[in-house]
């Protein structure tokens, strides 16, 4: 005679292992390919400087939640063909929180009413529609109360980017001197020009 009470147990932790294994195998990973400042310059549609205005998430038919952010801009680095010079832009991001229900994408940007930023940006409809996921989102560190050349250029980690060298961006520490907007500019219309030869 089999004792069903000792066979009891040994079900049960294949069934908690069954579904982890399940469970894991549903779950969606983001891998981002590194880029170098001029891979972000040439490959945007679109480049600004501008202020968070508005951040609106809801849930889609498909039960996800997508958020909408956007942006008064300030000034064009790269003016897109789609919108030309539009005084301000909407971007949509995968996830965000509807209510009690919050859909999280690791690495996404996370954005702020008021917070001053620079975006490379695609036109085209992605998880994240800034160039390399999150990489072609930087701070601005204020110089005056309007967005001016004079502004410090930081990266999403919030560390000053101090010189842009061979194509590639150079940070320093926190209390280092950034680079301004007007040099990033610069250095955009440069990587641009010598992309379109």
């Amino acid at each position: 005679m089999i004792d069903i009470r000792r066979r009891w147990p040994v079900r049960t932790a294949l069934a908690v292992v069954t579904c982890c294994l399940l469970s894991a195998a549903a779950a969606v990973a983001t891998t981002v390919i590194a880029k170098s400042f001029q891979d972000l310059a040439v490959e945007a549609d679109g480049i600004f400087a501008g202020v968070v205005t508005g951040v609106r998430s809801d849930r889609r038919d498909d039960g996800h939640i997508r958020t909408a952010v956007r942006f008064e801009v300030h000034r064009w680095l790269a003016v897109p063909a789609s919108t030309g010079e539009a005084d301000e832009v909407e971007l949509t991001f995968a996830g965000g929180r509807v209510g009690e229900l919050a859909e999280l994408v690791g690495g996404m940007p996370q954005f702020a009413i008021g917070q001053r930023v620079v975006i490379f940006y695609r036109d085209t409809e992605s998880a994240s529609p800034i160039v390399g996921f999150h990489q072609g989102c930087f701070g601005l560190r204020q110089s005056d109360d309007a967005i001016s050349d004079d502004d410090e250029v930081l990266t999403a980690d919030h560390l000053p980017v101090v010189g842009v060298a061979g194509g590639r961006l150079n940070t320093g520490a926190a209390e280092q001197t950034a680079i301004t907007l007007g040099e990033l500019a610069a250095e955009v219309a440069r990587l641009r020009a010598n992309e379109s030869k």
